[in-house]
């Protein structure tokens, strides 16, 4: 009688076990953390091209030094940022690397907007191969942005369903993941005619 009592529990407990959805939950981890990398990767190669970009521009002396000076500092703020390789643990460090950023995006699409102005600089290889790969890597940026957002959605939804949230509750304990949401500090860059 015991034994057929125990076979009975373990038969309805070994399915609760694995429909627990540890392993889903997990999964739904790993691919955030995935495309939080890919993100701070793409941040990093924009740096290294913003550096060189400003180069470029410098060397064809490019007059407008308000803007040459954002930019700079735009890039230092987001060196000493950093590009972390997972996502922020506070809404705080994700609002400021998310500013960080958007700030640089801005002064340098201002930037791009005035170097139009220089027929020289505009014809020169390097320039264009370098703003080529500048354009390449905010499209990447703007993948991974919505490849995160996409994999914190599916895991905050993931982590309040059940039987996952109960996993969640009484094993793993992870917070929400908080979306790249855009700033609301930045404003659209202007055009040439205003």
């Amino acid at each position: 009688m015991r034994r057929t009592i125990f076979m009975l529990l373990g038969l309805f407990t070994l399915p609760l076990l694995f429909g627990c959805g540890y392993n889903t939950l997990k999964s739904k981890e790993v691919a955030t953390s995935k495309a939080w990398n890919d993100l701070g990767f793409a941040c990093r190669q924009r740096l290294e091209l913003v550096v060189s970009y400003l180069e470029i521009v410098r060397k064809h002396e490019v007059k407008e030094s308000k803007v040459l000076h954002d930019v700079e500092t735009a890039t230092h703020s987001a060196i000493s940022a950093g590009c972390p390789i997972t996502p922020p643990d506070t809404s705080q460090k994700l609002n400021r690397f998310r500013e960080v950023q958007a700030e640089l995006t801005k002064t340098l699409a201002h930037l791009q907007v005035i170097t139009g102005n220089y027929p020289e600089l505009v014809n020169d290889y390097s320039y264009i191969t370098i703003q080529k790969r500048l354009e390449v890597v905010e499209s990447h940026i703007n993948e991974a942005i919505t490849n995160y957002n996409s994999a914190s959605h599916d895991f905050n939804t993931c982590k309040r369903t059940f039987p996952t949230s109960l996993t969640n509750a009484l094993m793993l304990r992870y917070n929400d993941k908080e979306p790249f949401r855009a700033s609301e500090k930045v404003k659209l860059v202007e055009s040439k005619d205003s």
